[in-house]
């Protein structure tokens, strides 16, 4: 009868941490989504109720909308990493509509974007619409904040840059850009395996998979600012081709870029190294934490340079 009741024991027992253990929920595991809509609409002339012209608007159709947010912010906790990225086109009626992820608990920072387009600024007499000069209306750009559970609009109004001069004038060309990431990471070294150890820090390709972003203060073909992405290889080198750009000296154009890595979920590990050159024998798996975004600024950069060697340090580390 003993040997009946610490079987039943033990079954209750198992029973009970076999049930823990699939009710267990880690904080990554929750998300919500909400919805970001909206109407987009550009400037036309018409005449106002006293007759005289004025600025109206229109619906804008065909228009690419898109929201990036951070899998870092999504799954905070977590090694996450890269971007969501979700993309609408405005209908007849101008209008978008995104379904978003969202963090379960709080809220998240994202990056909105309404694309700029080529197009004419027409005027409106009588129903009738006549065509006008060309341009560009201007895009939106700007960060963002979902949280879960809530419908938010956002609304725009394209205005509209007309070109001044004729646009066959302006050569667009492409340049390059690229270089390495680094992460700085522990070195404990000794002379001799019996000599007491040294501690410092080194720093050594992050490796492949790191997502690096380049932005230029004005493309040549929306007149705005421009996110290029890519990723790093496996020695941690990234490389941008096919920066669109415009020839030195072209007038308007400042070039100037910005190549930077977003916050860095990550271990920070320690190097160990035995004898008087650096060569590691081991390393020891630090704790997770955050590394802090960094960034590297080529100026200037007009068509056909190549800017090699803009290599970026991940060294301000915060641990959980």
């Amino acid at each position: 009868m003993k040997k009946i009741a610490i079987a039943l024991s033990i079954a209750t027992l198992f029973v009970a941490c076999k049930k823990e253990k699939e009710n267990t929920l880690e904080v990554t595991d929750t998300t919500g989504s909400m919805t970001l809509s909206g109407v987009v609409s550009k400037n036309i002339i018409t005449h106002n109720a006293s007759g005289n012209w004025t600025t109206g608007q229109v619906v804008a159709a065909g228009v690419p909308v898109s929201f990036r947010v951070a899998k870092s912010a999504l799954y905070p906790g977590s090694q996450a990493m890269g971007y969501n990225v979700y993309n609408a086109t405005t209908d007849a009626n101008g209008r978008y509509s995104l379904t978003i992820k969202t963090p379960g608990l709080n809220s998240a920072s994202g990056f909105l974007t309404i694309e700029s387009w080529n197009g004419t600024l027409d005027t409106l007499i009588n129903g009738v619409t006549k065509v006008g000069y060309p341009g560009t209306f201007i895009g939106y750009m700007n960060t963002y904040n979902v949280s879960s559970g809530s419908n938010q609009t956002q609304n725009y109004t394209a205005g509209f840059s007309a070109v001044s001069s004729n646009p066959n004038s302006t050569q667009i060309g492409t340049a390059q850009a690229s270089g390495q990431i680094f992460i700085d990471l522990a070195l404990k070294s000794r002379a001799t395996p019996t000599t007491a150890p040294a501690f410092s820090s080194t720093n050594i390709p992050v490796g492949s998979g790191v997502t690096v972003l380049c932005e230029f203060d004005k493309d040549p073909t929306s007149l705005m600012k421009k996110i290029y992405t890519t990723t790093t290889d496996a020695a941690g080198r990234y490389s941008f081709t096919g920066l669109a750009t415009v020839a030195a000296g072209t007038s308007g154009f400042n070039q100037n870029a910005k190549i930077w890595v977003d916050d860095l979920v990550k271990t920070r590990d320690t190097l160990v190294n035995i004898g008087t050159t650096l060569v590691v024998t081991s390393t020891v798996t630090g704790k997770t934490g955050v590394y802090n975004n960094a960034a590297t600024f080529p100026n200037g950069l007009f068509s056909n340079e190549n800017r090699n060697a803009q290599n970026i340090t991940l060294s301000v580390f915060t641990q959980n």
